[in-house]
Order: structure tokens, then C-alpha cells, then sequence
């Protein structure tokens, strides 16, 4: 299988999926936010005593938070052929990992991070190696579903273009 990264025209074919952006509690601020809205887990009906008496006067600085994490942060893009980290503004790669190499998708709760309702998914290979590190996903279990559909499209994908291929060229009658 080529890598769509370094061939042009395999790139050409890649398409989207799903882009992500982490959450709030991806940040060490959302992360101390997370921290500070269940630090009193008294319930009082839906919620809990620190998030009723301390939820408005952090809005702000979640909201801060939240801005600078789109506009300066990471998005995860997932694509027909592989999971991309890049920049926001300019797109530039940080990191990607194939489809066809991920093996096993960790999915993780942290404590700090349910308030937000985001999760961090670890990509393994085969040997069980990380791949890939994907913090504060929103919905992450709806994140990893998605991939594991992505795996498996593109696994059926290249088993058939595989089979196409070895089958012998016709030879047309004259």
C-alpha cells in the first residue's frame, strides 16, 4: 500500500471523514477547571454543589480557554486512509498514524475530564506500540466508533482493489 503522505496521487484520492477538535480538558487550565467543578461532588439535581456555585464565575475563563484552544490548539482529522494531528490556522502535520497500522484504540475517562464530556484514545500497532495520542476528544466513544468503521471500510477497500489486481487481464475477441 503506498502512503497517501508521500504520493501525489494517492493524496489526491484521501478524503475526510471527521475533524475533531480537543476539548476544554485537553489544556492543564480546563484540566485545573475540571478538577475545581468537582471538587465538591455534593448532587443537587443535576449537577453538583461546586458546579452550581462555581460554574458561572469560571465561565469566562473556560470560554478563554475554549477560543484559544480552536484558533491555537490541535485538530484531529480523520481520514479514508489515516488519523492526522495538525495546526488549526496554517494545517501544518504534527503527526498521523495509517489506518492500516492501527491494531487497537484505547479509549480513557479521566476523572477531570467527565465534567467536559471528553476522553483521550490511544492508537496501538500489532505490536502494541503507540501510535497516537489523541487528548480531551469530545464524545470519544463516538470518535473511536467512527474509526473503527474508517479501519474496516478501508481494510474491505484494499481487499478488493487486491483482488482486482490479481485477476488475469481479459483478452478481447478480435
Amino acid at each position: 500500500m503506498t502512503d497517501p503522505a508521500t504520493d501525489p496521487a494517492e493524496k489526491d484520492s484521501e478524503r475526510d471523514v471527521l475533524v475533531a477538535y480537543p476539548g476544554v480538558s485537553a489544556t492543564g487550565p480546563g484540566r485545573l477547571l475540571g478538577r475545581v467543578l468537582n471538587c465538591v461532588p455534593i448532587p443537587i439535581g443535576p449537577a453538583t454543589l461546586s458546579q452550581w456555585v462555581l460554574g458561572l464565575p469560571l465561565a469566562p475563563l473556560g470560554a478563554a480557554v475554549y477560543l484559544w484552544q480552536k484558533a491555537f490548539g490541535i485538530r484531529y482529522r480523520l481520514t479514508d486512509r489515516r488519523l492526522i494531528a495538525e495546526t488549526p490556522l496554517t494545517g501544518r502535520q504534527l503527526d498521523a498514524a495509517l489506518l492500516s497500522d492501527v491494531a487497537a484504540a484505547d479509549v480513557s475517562l479521566p476523572a477531570v475530564s467527565r465534567w467536559f464530556r471528553a476522553g483521550d484514545l490511544t492508537l496501538r500497532d500489532g505490536a502494541g506500540t503507540r501510535l497516537l495520542t489523541l487528548r480531551g476528544i469530545p464524545y470519544v466513544e463516538n470518535f473511536a466508533a467512527r474509526l473503527a468503521e474508517m479501519k474496516g471500510a478501508r481494510l474491505s477497500i484494499d481487499a478488493a482493489a487486491a483482488q482486482i489486481a490479481a485477476r488475469p487481464p481479459r483478452v478481447r475477441p478480435s
